[in-house]
């Protein structure tokens, strides 16, 4: 099936430049391509989208968290990290061991 399409100029030069180049072996390549990257990103926006319609759903069904209450928790995890941290000696490995120095 043969379609005539008109680009602008400058898509008619990112073509040009991208088949002169020699990566890609003509025109119809090119734009195959950016066909593939078009459905490709169509594919992902329509997956987002079930996600997020998923997402809803389960709020809906079970509740969600404030961004608040998340922060809030995120902070407490960090601070049980650093008191963790605190209360847990430095070891040194022998490799490190300054008193068996000369």
């Amino acid at each position: 099936m043969k379609v005539a399409i008109e680009l602008t100029p400058e898509q008619e030069e990112l073509v040009r430049a991208r088949a002169a180049s020699r990566r890609y072996d003509s025109f119809d390549v090119v734009v195959s391509e950016a066909l593939a990257l078009l459905r490709r990103r169509e594919d992902l926006r329509a997956e987002f989208n079930r996600s997020l319609q998923e997402a809803r759903a389960e709020a809906g069904r079970d509740g969600a968290f404030t961004i608040e209450e998340v922060m809030d928790e995120i902070d407490r995890v960090i601070e049980e990290e650093e008191r963790g941290r605190a209360a847990a000696p430095l070891r040194f490995s022998s490799h490190f061991d300054l008193a068996s120095r000369p």
